[in-house]
């Protein structure tokens, strides 16, 4: 059987993993210098960062708080602008919902033994390794992440920033669910395509907000959003 790039568990090969290694790299003293501060973050997910500007096309900024610490360190070795960061805690003998997101993100492992993200398109089990390296992540893809060991899960999780996009024919749209379990629906049928539209420069100018999200899309290709159940979303045109 091949092994991926956690050293993953893995159920069917594939070529399209999920996760992929960058060349970032943080050395390991570095990282073990972030372990003594790991207890300060007791929320599923702090965010050490603040918005400039738009929420997924703008540049993030380092709070102050955090500025001149280890976690700028770890933050400086990705390439170029980045979106929001957060440290995200999986406690142990926890899981977190199958989703996906529109936007992709990088990872690197802080702390945690016997974790693992599970790609569930590919079925595949990706064992996450203390190695300092950034991965990035295919976060279009349905996806969930377990804590089987016994200590918390620490993870430092960066949104990639969206392309700014200049579309000229374009039609305005807003997806509102109406459905049970909307956030969980909207995450496993709409942000796949999201993801996928977004790589593809067909949609621009995307907002979430707490009941719906709005963009804009390239009316060529309209007629993908019928693909969408209507007694589960309403969708609006303009």
């Amino acid at each position: 059987m091949t092994h991926h790039i956690y050293g993953a568990y893995a159920w069917p090969h594939v070529n399209n993993d999920m996760l992929q290694k960058t060349p970032y790299k943080i050395s390991q003293k570095i990282i073990e210098e972030s372990y003594q501060f790991l207890a300060e973050f007791t929320d599923f997910k702090t965010p050490i960062n603040e918005p400039t500007g738009d929420f997924f096309y703008d540049i993030w900024k380092i709070k102050t708080k955090f500025k001149g610490t280890v976690f700028e360190t770890l933050l400086s070795a990705l390439p170029g602008n980045i979106g929001e960061a957060r440290i995200v805690k999986l406690d142990s003998g926890n899981c977190y919902l199958q989703h996906s997101d529109i936007d992709d993100r990088y990872h690197l492992n802080i702390s945690g033994n016997n974790c693992y993200l599970l790609d569930l398109e590919s079925k595949q089990l990706h064992e996450l390794v203390k190695d300092g390296c950034w991965y990035e992540m295919d976060a279009g893809r349905l996806h969930s992440a377990i804590n089987i060991g016994y200590d918390p899960r620490y993870q430092l999780v960066v949104r990639k920033l969206l392309d700014k996009n200049s579309l000229e024919n374009y039609r305005k749209i807003k997806i509102m669910p109406i459905c049970d379990k909307p956030r969980f629906r909207f995450d496993n049928h709409v942000s796949p395509w999201l993801n996928k539209a977004a790589k593809r420069h067909i949609i621009q100018k995307f907002k979430a907000r707490p009941d719906h999200v709005t963009f804009q899309i390239d009316a060529e290709y309209l007629k993908e959003l019928d693909r969408f159940d209507r007694n589960s979303f309403k969708i609006s045109i303009d």
